[in-house]
């Protein structure tokens, strides 16, 4: 169906983006570290955004395909790192681009070891 033909209701009913969120969140988990390396700061910090607010928006962590190609078991990672570990990253993004109030605000809740010390950092 062509969509210039369509009406705005119809439109507006049409699912242009079919993907999955697990896959989404993988994909992200896996670009964060590889943007890092090359120093792209500012893509890292976009991704670690998005996979906050995919984290953030997801409700079940369940699946049905749990380990990945290279043998993550990705329900240990959601629950390990899961959105402390996101905020986390996120919060370094901000840290790195020298966003220092940015980042304190992001781990005002976090009791993690890591998260505690760039919060008191920052």
């Amino acid at each position: 169906m062509n969509p210039l033909s369509m009406s705005f209701d119809e439109q507006r009913d049409v699912n242009y983006f079919q993907f999955d969120p697990k896959t989404v969140v993988t994909d992200l988990q896996k670009a964060i570290p590889e943007l890092d390396l090359v120093g792209l700061v500012h893509s890292r910090k976009w991704c670690c955004e998005m996979l906050q607010c995919i984290t953030l928006g997801s409700t079940s962590t369940e699946s049905d395909n749990d380990e990945l190609d290279d043998g993550i078991n990705l329900n240990v990672t959601a629950r390990e790192l899961g959105t402390t570990s996101s905020l986390y990253l996120m919060a370094k993004s901000y840290f790195d681009l020298r966003e220092y109030t940015r980042c304190a605000h992001h781990l005002r809740n976090c009791t993690s070891g890591y998260g505690f010390f760039l919060r008191l950092y920052a």
